[in-house]
């Protein structure tokens, strides 16, 4: 049982990992992409709010791996990637839904284990 605990706590760090690279880029990507102003202008969001959501996806990825503070991270990431679902199933673009998808599911895994008393070291049975 202790080497179930460790594997299931091994993947989720693996998937915190995962998610910290993958935010922390697409957040680098809308500061120096040149084509994120351009599609938040055609979304109909205004060229400063890719920015603004680069900023959230940075601070978020970083702040996920800090334990104490990643269900609320997961949390601010995940409204921010049902924003991005929404837009990419409602707003012309070619994007696709499913990097939005995928990181909702992933986000969701990482939040739930994070409340999940039992996984936190130290804590609990």
């Amino acid at each position: 049982m202790k080497i179930l605990k460790k594997g299931l706590w091994v993947g989720l760090w693996l998937l915190t990992a995962f998610e910290t690279l993958s935010m922390v880029a697409i957040g680098v990507a809308k500061f120096t992409g040149p084509q994120w102003p351009t599609l938040f202008e055609t979304w109909g969001y205004g060229a400063w709010f890719a920015g603004v959501i680069g900023a959230i996806e940075i601070l978020g990825g970083l702040t996920i791996l800090v334990p104490r503070l990643a269900t609320y991270a997961a949390t601010g990431l995940g409204a921010v990637m049902l924003g991005a679902l929404y837009t990419t199933l409602t707003k012309p673009n070619e994007l696709g839904w499913m990097g939005a998808a995928i990181h909702l599911v992933v986000l969701a895994v990482i939040l739930i284990a994070r409340r999940h008393v039992r996984w936190r070291p130290g804590r609990g049975s």
